[in-house]
């Protein structure tokens, strides 16, 4: 990736670039923006998360207009930088990163293993630390953690050993949280 590595410094160096391309009229592709994004992804692990996350999904959108379609690369490297984003402190990373998972559903794209694996991994933190975060502490918490659980079902991955572990963690997460929230409504009911 055009400076990837250098944090967010390659992410400049990237976006410069692509001005000088438009300046010379020549036409960016779907690896010229696959290769911006993951000079994202690098910066989002270095300590520029949310930042790196909004300028990762501004490229999207960029990509868009110009009339390219996101291919699995756009897709994992986005994955990537949202899963990079979350870990380095960007809860919402993770809602970003199922995005991307809803986009690959409906577009008929699986995503690389890795980093589906790295994506569960931050679902499973933001559900285990849900009970510092009032949204996600009663139903909304077994809301976010089902659609969750349903986008990274319905990827229809063979799913690793460490990945089902992940898995099987999270469906063990929602299914606590339902059962302390029908045991409080019985309590409160009586």
């Amino acid at each position: 990736a055009a400076g990837a590595g250098d944090g967010w410094s390659g992410v400049e160096q990237g976006l410069s670039f692509l001005e000088s391309m438009a300046e010379v009229n020549a036409m960016p592709d779907v690896i010229t923006f696959n290769n911006l994004i993951a000079a994202c992804a690098q910066a989002a692990g270095s300590g520029d998360g949310a930042r790196a996350r909004d300028q990762a999904f501004r490229l999207l959108e960029t990509m868009r207009k110009v009339g390219l379609t996101p291919d699995e690369g756009t897709c994992n490297t986005l994955i990537a930088t949202c899963a990079k984003a979350a870990a380095a402190g960007d809860r919402e990373g993770v809602e970003y990163g199922l995005r991307v998972l809803g986009m690959m559903k409906r577009s008929g794209l699986l995503p690389d293993a890795a980093m589906h694996h790295a994506l569960l991994g931050e679902c499973v933190k933001v559900a285990e630390e849900a009970g510092d975060d009032p949204d996600l502490r009663g139903w909304g918490g077994v809301e976010w953690m089902s659609r969750a659980l349903s986008l990274v079902e319905a990827q229809h991955l063979e799913l690793e050993d460490s990945s089902a572990e992940l898995h099987t963690r999270l469906v063990g997460l929602c299914a606590s949280l339902v059962s302390r929230l029908v045991s409080q409504s019985i309590r409160e009911d009586r």
